[in-house]
């Protein structure tokens, strides 16, 4: 892999902070999990929390039962996303309890964090994804601690329970998102909307995502160019928003600013730009 390949990552990590962050991500998960009502509604979902955690258990199992160089097990378009993932979970409760889930995504967690020594972790090995996609191990890793966060979310949500997601757990999660994030355009869309966003995240490195004429890139900006909108926001809350856990209005509550561009207005459309997987 040369330099330039290497640099185009939108934050750097080691092996052993991605799993070490990814252990504390999988406990908070359980012990929300642990604590909900089974058949609590998750706010904004139409999952309950039995399924929800049965969710989880099934994203696991395509990081630790599968084959991860083949594309074996996933979705090959955007519109098998939803029903792949809805007929996992539902076949995960058919077969289960709610506690025996819960268990099994214990001793899943625990065999997923014995498959990787952290000091011989390769980042930057490539898997197949969803859609077509690419995904670094490093990546694939910021992805997984987000289903772990993101959802523990939800499931707090549905417990009314407080739930926090800091700007580093985001960033790693940022940093797989962009690798994917061309898969997930939505081109129907985007067809007649371009966008030449520029995004200013916390300590990361400035993030350029440009559609046009429905197909959409993603990767450092260079220093020229002239951006529909730059936008500077923490990394927390551009995943909440990117994930549709925070409105723009609640986004802006929290630190999202435009501060430069040509249409600045055109940042909105990144709410309908891309489906998130």
């Amino acid at each position: 892999m040369t330099d330039v390949e290497r640099s185009a990552r939108f934050c750097e990590t080691t092996g052993h902070e991605l799993l070490e962050r990814l252990d504390v991500a999988a406990a908070r998960f359980l012990d929300v999990a642990r604590s909900v009502d089974p058949g609590s509604p998750v706010p904004d979902l139409t999952w309950d929390a039995r399924t929800l955690v049965a969710h989880v258990l099934t994203v696991v199992y395509r990081y630790t039962r599968r084959d991860p160089d083949t594309r074996e097990g996933l979705a090959g378009t955007i519109e098998e996303v939803t029903p792949l993932n809805q007929s996992e979970a539902a076949a995960v409760v058919r077969s289960h309890t709610h506690d025996e889930v819960l268990a099994l995504l214990g001793d899943e967690l625990e065999h997923l964090r014995g498959l990787y020594d952290p000091a011989t972790l390769d980042l930057y090995r490539r898997y197949p994804f969803h859609v077509g996609a690419t995904i670094d191990a490093a990546g694939a890793g910021g992805n997984l601690i987000g289903e772990l966060l993101v959802h523990g979310l939800d499931l707090a949500r549905a417990a009314r329970r407080p739930w926090s997601i800091d700007d580093r757990d985001a960033e790693l999660m940022l940093n797989g998102w962009f690798q994917i994030i061309p898969s997930f355009v939505n081109r129907d869309y985007a067809a007649r909307r371009p966008l030449d966003l520029r995004l200013m995240i916390g300590g990361a490195r400035p993030w350029a995502i440009v559609v046009r004429d429905g197909v959409a890139t993603s990767g450092p900006a260079g220093d020229g160019g002239r951006p529909d909108s730059v936008v500077r926001v923490p990394a927390s809350t551009m995943v909440l928003a990117a994930t549709k856990r925070l409105s723009t209005a609640a986004a802006v509550r929290r630190g999202m600013r435009v501060v430069g561009g040509r249409r600045p207005w055109r940042v909105l459309r990144m709410n309908h730009l891309f489906h998130m997987p």
